[in-house]
């Protein structure tokens, strides 16, 4: 349309130019072009009137057509040039889509102010999920608040991608969580929408997983003596905590039991709760054995409450009075100095704890991850937290990872060929809070990490550890972090209190022979009374429901180390997963709801080779009789009964209202026969009356006539009277007159005759 256009204004305005030898040639083929150049021209606004307008356009239409057949460079130029600009106007000029900017702004600004259905408005996802996962999104993090901020945004026809920056502070003492995110976009009618899945929210989640957070308080670090060795020495202590998941029912109310013990707010505790992971055990009060034992009892009633009995080098030292004492998350001076409640919170009460309280303490490290409902986790992010971990070995391997051993774990990172860090340290995750002192390297490419009491073997390949110790048969224990080096034969050499340990690697023959597990007894409190019974196995243990607190005896069939044994078992019914490897023989239970359940039980000796198979123990617990089969049975009955009884009260109530009905229906009847015939007598009276009412009428009327014409009769009499007096008194008048003149005047008797 716009070349034809065009070739009809140049058709109208090119001049009458064409030889009379020419137009003959060109007539055949520039006749319907000179006729739509025309009409062209004609729709352009150019002058039709006359043969000689006509006859240009004929011409120059013959012209068009030379043109068509014959382009030189520069109309080729000319007409691509021309047709650029046009498919830039049509496509992305005057004809553009609208911005997506205010969309994208909109949906930030909403989901920044908690707007969550007024966001969810502008995606393509079903309106109710996408404000629940908009609203969930950073809940089991246990954010303060979070800050959104738009980035670019890239447009291109009905498409659109938009970036954002997030800022979220998860509320840990410690840096916010900073993550970049992006999202497409697409036309929908006048407007754009946003194409809604999970990675909105952030570009690690997927359909169903959720963002959760680790959060690790680091061990408080060591006060060290001269020689560089802590001042604190191992001691007991109990830990309190929980596994969210499955078993833990009701974790509000394990958050509020769990604040009445311990005094602190339990939304705090239940923001932990919510967001740990699932099955992972998440620590959340450490006591020390004398406050422990204060509150044991009231903790054993806290649903879903797990304790463990650990060692900790915290609360004790070899110099109290310098070092000072230390109080864990219970203490009433943590709330007291204003440190908000966290898992693994500690304060110095006196001493140089107190002074170095926050060298020795720094801030939490935190991993932000994405959880699927099982509970496997992939990481986010790691904020490691402002703590300067005493560093006390380093070892950098032929692949160039420096790793770094500290009294806070094992770290290791990445280096350049220059010797520079090439990536952030991270932590080894089976080391957490482990005090390590040396590292070194033997042939095989393990390392041999020295910590406070034992060797741990460690392979970087597999991730698997071994540990050799006192209960392995290391003649010493407590390594100093300057004594260890590797001699030219292989053998390596580690320096500790006690003296000097030397061995091959290659030589260490661990027990391998997997032990078995005897459940020996199992100890009852029923009604706060202990009852012991023997175990035997292949029979089914019963339990009652009083039962309150059942504790099992277990034991491993290894003596080369007893005390180094470990167990791990796992209650079908309750929970599917095995616990962690734990030395405590002694497996406790509370609060088991009446069913059926399997006890499996594995141990490991000193080497930590595992049983082959577990030892099993069938455990029923009896419900009370309210809740047994005949009880359940009474109960159906009662509801049998009480359905029946229901429906004949049903019954007799339907034949009750049935007969109601009638009665109503037949007084209905007769209040509609004596409503009738009162209407007859009514109407007739009516019509009596009427006519009686008529008669008085009439007589009214004929008494009106009567009294009308004994009124016109008075005043016919009234009038003849006045008349006639009127007449009579006029001669009478002249009479007496004439009387009277002839009675004084005299007469003579001629006159009088």
């Amino acid at each position: 349309m716009a070349s034809t256009r065009r070739r009809g204004a140049h058709a109208s305005a090119a001049p009458d130019t064409t030889s009379t030898g020419t137009a003959p040639a060109a007539a055949g083929s520039a006749g319907a072009t000179g006729s739509a150049g025309a009409t062209a021209a004609a729709r352009a606004g150019a002058p039709q009137a006359g043969a000689p307008r006509a006859g240009r356009a004929r011409a120059g239409a013959a012209r068009a057509g030379g043109f068509r057949a014959r382009l030189s460079p520069l109309r080729m130029v000319i007409a691509v040039l021309v047709l650029g600009f046009a498919t830039v106007v049509v496509t992305g000029g005057l004809w553009s889509s609208p911005s997506a900017e205010p969309t994208v702004q909109q949906f930030l600004l909403d989901w920044q102010q908690r707007s969550y259905a007024a966001a969810a408005a502008l995606t393509t996802g079903n309106p109710a999920e996408v404000t629940s996962e908009l609203a969930n999104a950073y809940s089991k993090l246990g954010a303060a608040a979070f800050y959104l901020n738009m980035g670019p945004i890239k447009q291109s026809g009905g498409i659109a991608t938009a970036r954002f920056t997030a800022s979220v502070d998860l509320g840990q003492d410690g840096a916010p969580w900073m993550y970049t995110g992006d999202f497409s976009l697409r036309r929908a009618g006048p407007g754009w929408k946003i194409v809604w899945s999970p990675t909105v929210i952030n570009p690690g989640l997927g359909p169903g997983l959720q963002l959760a957070v680790i959060s690790t308080t680091h061990r408080r670090q060591p006060i060290l003596d001269a020689d560089g060795q802590p001042l604190q020495v191992w001691s007991t202590a109990y830990v309190v905590g929980v596994r969210p998941g499955p078993r833990l029912k009701d974790p509000r109310a394990t958050a509020a039991g769990l604040g009445r013990v311990t005094g602190i707010e339990p939304s705090e505790i239940l923001a932990w709760i919510r967001a740990a992971p699932r099955d992972r055990f998440q620590e959340l009060v450490t006591y020390r054995p004398s406050d422990y034992r204060k509150v044991a009892r009231q903790l054993m009633k806290v649903p879903g409450l797990i304790r463990k009995k650990t060692r900790v080098r915290l609360f004790d030292s070899t110099a109290p009075a310098v070092v000072g004492t230390v109080d864990a998350e219970a203490s009433p001076a943590l709330r007291n100095a204003g440190i908000a409640y966290r898992p693994g919170a500690t304060i110095g009460r006196s001493g140089l704890q107190s002074r170095y309280q926050n060298y020795l303490t720094g801030t939490p490290s935190t991993q932000v991850v994405a959880e699927t409902a099982s509970g496997h986790s992939s990481l986010l992010s790691l904020l490691p937290g402002n703590i300067e971990p005493v560093i006390q070995g380093l070892y950098e391997d032929p692949q160039h990872t420096l790793w770094v051993a500290t009294y806070d774990g094992l770290w290791h990172l990445k280096l350049d060929a220059g010797g520079s860090p090439a990536s952030s340290p991270e932590p080894i995750k089976q080391f957490l809070r482990t005090e390590l002192l040396a590292i070194e390297p033997d042939d095989r490419g393990n390392l041999w990490l020295a910590s406070t009491n034992a060797l741990i073997r460690y392979n970087p390949a597999t991730g698997e550890t071994l540990t050799f110790g006192r209960d392995q048969g290391s003649p010493i224990s407590g390594y100093y972090s300057y004594g260890h080096t590797r001699s030219t034969d292989g053998r390596l050499w580690f320096g500790g209190g006690q003296g000097v340990v030397g061995f091959q690697p290659q030589y260490l023959r661990p027990n391998v022979r997997p032990p078995a597990v005897v459940m020996d007894s199992v100890t009852a409190y029923r009604d706060g009374s202990p009852i012991r019974m023997n175990l035997t196995p292949g029979e089914k243990l019963d339990l009652s429901y009083r039962d309150t607190i059942s504790i099992f005896d277990v034991a491993a069939t290894d003596y080369g180390s007893p005390r180094a044994n470990t167990y791990s078992y796992r209650l079908l019914g309750l929970q599917s997963e095995w616990t962690p490897p734990s030395n405590v023989h002694q497996i406790t239970f509370t609060n088991l709801d009446p069913g059926r359940y399997r006890l499996e039980v594995r141990a490991a000796n000193n080497w930590g080779t595992w049983s082959i198979a577990p030892a099993t123990m069938d455990i029923a617990v009896m419900p009370p009789w309210w809740r047994t089969w005949w009880a359940y049975t009474l109960y159906f009955l009662i509801v049998i009964g009480s359905a029946i009884g229901y429906v004949y009260s049903l019954k007799r109530k339907i034949e009750r209202e049935r007969q109601v009905s009638a009665s109503l229906r037949e007084a209905n009847e007769i209040k509609a026969n004596f409503v009738e015939k009162l209407q007859t007598q009514v109407a007739a009276a009516t019509k009596e009356l009427r006519e009686t009412l008529q008669g008085v009428n009439l007589k009214n009327a004929e008494l009106e006539v009567a009294q009308k014409r004994a009124t016109e009769g008075e005043q016919v009499k009234s009038q003849f009277l006045a008349h006639m007096s009127h007449e009579l008194r006029t001669p009478l008048t002249g009479i007496l007159g004439f009387t009277k003149l002839l009675g004084s005047t005299t007469m003579s008797s001629e006159q009088k005759d």
